[in-house]
């Protein structure tokens, strides 16, 4: 169940949240499954193909989770523990709730299943852009903008034209920031391009 790793230590592999399945509070609070009394399965995909899954129920102040995962004998191991959850006032009077993680107790948003679910840093997880050059996260960015507007992520088509309802500021502010990253990336590329030239005879 739990994701790239699970049960099994990774020596010498870079591991990255991206690797790991994905529990994410704030992604079930927008379904209604942290209602008290609420119950669901929530399965984990990769490539449209399913790679874990868990039941959840809530209860008040926590949530149920139920799963298999493997044991480092390779064995499948029944799982089922309580995540308490943390409701704080934000200062414009709505609700903000967190996971308190059942390895290190501290407040996350995210928990990771591996073979337990626990939060990054118990895990000893790092995020996929911490190994990013400037010039790919300028990349990514950019990217990230074209897929906000509707459009296409490739950087060689034309700009998505302005969704409707978005305002005139909102569009030309996020033009630019695009239009920034894209040039970042293109000398990046270029500065790399020219790197490589040196070292051929």
């Amino acid at each position: 169940m739990g994701g790239s790793g699970s049960g099994r230590r990774q020596r010498y592999q870079r591991r990255t949240t991206e690797g790991y399945l994905a529990l994410d509070i704030a992604v079930l609070r927008r379904r209604d499954l942290l209602q008290p009394g609420c119950s669901d399965t929530i399965a984990w995909s990769r490539g449209g193909e399913r790679i874990g899954s868990a039941s959840l129920f809530a209860e008040s102040g926590s949530l149920r989770l139920s799963y298999q995962t493997t044991t480092s004998e390779g064995s499948a191991e029944r799982i089922d523990e309580r995540i308490e959850i943390w409701s704080a006032q934000t200062s414009l009077g709505g609700q903000r709730q967190w996971f308190r993680c059942p390895g290190c107790h501290r407040q996350c948003r995210i928990l990771y299943g591996g073979p337990r679910f626990r939060c990054r840093l118990c895990h000893g997880l790092q995020y996929e852009s911490q190994f990013e050059s400037r010039a790919q996260r300028a990349n990514r960015r950019a990217r990230k903008i074209r897929q906000r507007l509707g459009g296409s992520d490739g950087l060689m088509e034309e700009f998505p034209p302005r969704p409707r309802g978005m305002h005139w500021a909102t569009y030309r502010r996020l033009e630019a920031l695009e239009a920034a990253a894209d040039e970042q990336w293109t000398v990046g590329v270029m500065d790399l391009l020219a790197r490589v030239g040196k070292r051929c005879p």
